[in-house]
C-alpha cells in the first residue's frame, strides 16, 4: 500500500486511518552527552492515537505496545545505546541492561578504548573504539499476537564500532556501531490447532547504528 500524509484522502485507504492519526504526533528522547537515556516521551500517545483510529488494530495492540511504547523503547535503546567514557580514561568498561520487544531482560557489556585525536566536521575530537557482547539474563516475556503467543530472547550479540567525541563539550560528533546477534524465538500455537505446541527458532540479526551531529557546537 501507499500512504502520503500530505494527501488528506489517504486516510480513506487501507491502513490510512492508522497512519493519518500519527501525523503531527512527535516523540522525544532525552539523552545525556555520554549516551545515557534519561527519558522517552510521546510514543504512548502516538500509539493510542494510531490504535484507536481503526478497530482492527485491537488484535495487535499488545504487541505494538510491547515494542513501541515509552518504557519499552527506553529499555531497548538503553541496551543498544552504550554510554562512553570521560576523555581522560584510556580504557573503560560499562554494562547496560534493557529489554527486547516481546522479550525478557538482556545485558550488554562494552569495553571502550581511547584512540587518536582528530578533527571531524571541523570539530576537534577524540576517537573511542568500542567492543562489546550481549546475552539474555531472563526468560522471554510471552506476548499475545492474535491467537498465538510469541517470546524473544537474546542468545548472543557482538558489537564493534568507533565514536568520535568532541573535545569541546563531550558530545558525539560522528560514529557508528555494528551489532551481529542471534535471537531465539518461541511461538505457542492455540490449543486445537492441528500443529499445536511450542515452536522454537533462531534468527540472525545485524543492527547498524549511526550517529552524526547536525547542530554546530555552542
Amino acid at each position: 500500500f501507499r500512504y502520503d500524509s500530505r494527501d488528506g484522502s489517504g486516510a480513506k485507504t487501507e491502513y490510512g486511518a492508522t497512519f493519518h492519526a500519527i501525523v503531527n504526533k512527535p516523540f522525544t528522547f532525552k539523552i545525556t552527552p555520554r549516551g545515557k537515556v534519561i527519558e522517552v516521551k510521546g510514543l504512548d500517545a502516538m500509539l493510542d492515537a494510531a490504535l484507536s483510529a481503526d478497530p482492527s488494530n485491537e488484535g495487535v495492540a499488545s504487541l505494538l505496545r510491547s515494542m513501541l511504547g515509552n518504557d519499552s523503547m527506553k529499555a531497548m535503546v538503553e541496551l543498544y545505546q552504550p554510554e562512553y567514557p570521560e576523555m581522560d580514561m584510556p580504557r573503560w568498561e560499562a554494562t547496560t541492561e534493557g529489554a527486547l520487544p516481546m522479550g525478557g531482560k538482556a545485558k550488554m557489556t562494552s569495553v571502550w578504548t581511547r584512540q587518536a585525536k582528530g578533527v571531524v566536521k571541523e570539530i576537534p575530537t577524540r576517537a573511542f573504539g568500542i567492543s562489546g557482547k550481549g546475552e539474555s539474563v531472563g526468560d522471554p516475556v510471552m506476548t499475545t499476537f492474535g491467537t498465538i503467543r510469541v517470546g524473544v530472547g537474546l542468545k548472543s550479540m557482538k558489537r564493534d564500532g568507533v565514536m568520535n567525541v568532541s573535545d569541546r563539550d563531550g558530545w558525539i560528533v560522528k560514529g557508528n556501531t555494528v551489532s551481529n546477534g542471534v535471537l531465539t524465538m518461541s511461538v505457542q500455537l492455540p490449543q486445537g490447532n492441528t500443529s499445536a505446541g511450542d515452536m522454537k527458532m533462531e534468527i540472525q540479526t545485524k543492527t547498524t547504528m549511526s550517529v552524526e551531529r547536525v547542530l554546530p557546537p555552542k
